[in-house]
C-alpha cells in the first residue's frame, strides 16, 4: 500500500512543470520561435517586430555621410567600406522607404578633395517580408 501511495505521489509530481503544463509559455516572454506576427514581422529577436532597411557602401569616401529615409532617424556612416549598414528601427511589412543622401561626407578619406556620394540602386521601395539589404551607395572623389 505504501508503495502504491509513493507511486501515486511520484506520478503527480512528474506531471508538474512549473505551471506550464496547461499550454503556458515558459520562454520568459521572448518569442524565439521565428514565428511571424500579423503585420508580417518576425519575432525571432526577443519580441521586436519588423524588418530593417539597409544595404552597403561600395566605395571609399563615405566617412561622415548621412543617409535618410522617412520615419527613421538619420544614419551617419562612421567609416568607409562599411560592409553593411541599416537604419535604427525595424519597420512592418508595407512600409515605404526612400533612402536619400541627407548630407555629403566631410572626411579625410577624400584627401582634401570633395567626396560626393549617391544612392545607385535599391533606394526606393516597400518593405516586404524580409530585411531590405539592397540599398547600394557609392562615393566619388572629385579632385580640386
Amino acid at each position: 500500500m505504501k508503495a502504491l501511495a509513493a507511486l501515486t505521489v511520484l506520478a503527480m509530481l512528474s506531471g508538474c512543470d512549473n505551471g506550464g503544463s496547461s499550454g503556458g509559455n515558459n520562454d520568459s516572454g521572448t518569442n524565439n520561435d521565428a514565428g511571424t506576427g500579423t503585420d508580417g514581422g518576425t519575432h525571432n529577436d526577443g519580441g521586436t517586430v519588423g524588418y530593417q532597411i539597409g544595404g552597403a557602401i561600395l566605395t571609399a569616401g563615405a566617412t561622415g555621410l548621412v543617409l535618410a529615409t522617412p520615419g527613421e532617424p538619420n544614419l551617419t556612416i562612421p567609416h568607409s567600406y562599411l560592409p553593411a549598414f541599416h537604419f535604427a528601427n525595424r519597420v512592418p511589412t508595407g512600409t515605404a522607404y526612400n533612402v536619400t543622401v541627407f548630407s555629403q561626407p566631410s572626411s579625410s578619406d577624400c584627401n582634401n578633395a570633395i567626396c560626393t556620394c549617391s544612392i545607385i540602386d535599391g533606394g526606393v521601395g516597400i518593405v516586404g517580408t524580409s530585411d531590405v539589404d539592397t540599398v547600394q551607395v557609392t562615393c566619388a572623389i572629385q579632385l580640386p
